[in-house]
């Protein structure tokens, strides 16, 4: 059986995702979390130093010691390895559009409409 590994902040963001897929599929894991502080946590400055990932950044999942990177691979490759996707393209699109749905409002809360500048 494999062990899962989740490395993120303690905070919901970008980790919330994959955490709902494992609790959706019934799934344990290690849900590792750093320092609140990223940018001042000694944690977070090893460990950044050490990632394999382009931009060096989280979250990452460690599958049985391979890393994975990005929050959409990740939230992906495990719903396809728990049946969560679907095998039909139907039941797979209706994956993409909870996806979607998801990063939607995580933009739209960190940035919202009333607070970007508009040209006059």
């Amino acid at each position: 059986m494999a062990t899962y590994k989740l490395t993120y902040f303690p905070c919901k963001a970008l980790g919330e995702l994959v955490r709902l897929v494992f609790v959706q599929a019934g799934v344990e894991y290690e849900n590792n979390r750093l320092g609140f502080f990223p940018f001042g946590s000694a944690e977070w400055s090893s460990m950044k130093k050490t990632l394999p990932t382009v931009g060096q950044t989280l979250p990452i999942l460690e599958v049985d010691g391979k890393t994975l990177s990005g929050h959409v691979c990740i939230s992906r490759y495990l719903a396809e390895k728990f049946g969560l996707a679907g095998r039909r393209v139907r039941r797979m699109q209706s994956w993409l559009v909870l996806l979607t749905q998801w990063l939607t409002a995580g933009v739209q809360y960190y940035w919202p409409t009333s607070n970007r500048r508009t040209k006059s």
